[in-house]
């Protein structure tokens, strides 16, 4: 066995104050980007020597590298739909992410989100089938998602009458 693939099955364990701060620092440890972190939840990490459940301040996983699937499919999709923004004269960051193996997800953050949702996801829809249909010849083989954020989670919006959500009385129990 040669040592990097030793070196890609090797687990090593990390602690810290949550589970991302463990993920980085095993990524920084094994020079790869946070997505090649494949980690598990040391439990034994919460029990006594006895087996009682103790309180932590930390948490400790083990983590291990991975090799990341190819990424081409989403390069080429994140530079269609960034060429579309401009062409439609729209502000936007459009990042991509692989999810697995030919699949994967474009995201769109944009404060003109709701022109590119369009009613009823209506032009979101279209712009999915034009994306599929330029990609079809080399990527056709890859499913590629793609959302679009308008910087505010829905449930920070106020609503009709200029009230936040949380403050509304009907709404609650």
């Amino acid at each position: 066995m040669s040592e990097e693939t030793q070196e890609e099955t090797e687990a090593a364990s990390f602690e810290g104050q949550t589970v991302a701060h463990c993920v980085k620092a095993a990524a920084e440890h094994f020079g790869v980007p946070r997505e090649a972190i494949v980690w598990k939840l040391d439990t034994s990490h919460f029990r006594t020597p006895d087996g009682r459940s103790r309180p932590m301040d930390s948490v400790k996983i083990f983590a291990k590298t991975r090799e990341l699937p190819s990424s081409e499919g989403v390069d080429a999709a994140v530079a269609w739909v960034t060429q579309l923004l401009e062409l439609m004269s729209l502000e936007g960051t459009v990042t991509g992410s692989t999810v697995s193996d030919k699949q994967g997800s474009v995201n769109i953050d944009s404060p003109a989100a709701r022109h590119l949702v369009g009613r009823r996801g209506t032009t979101l829809r279209s712009i999915r089938r034009l994306m599929e249909a330029a990609l079809e010849s080399e990527y056709g083989d890859w499913n590629i998602d793609v959302n679009v954020e308008g910087g505010r989670r829905r449930d920070d919006r106020d609503d009709r009458r200029g009230r936040d959500r949380d403050d509304r009385d009907d709404r609650r129990g």
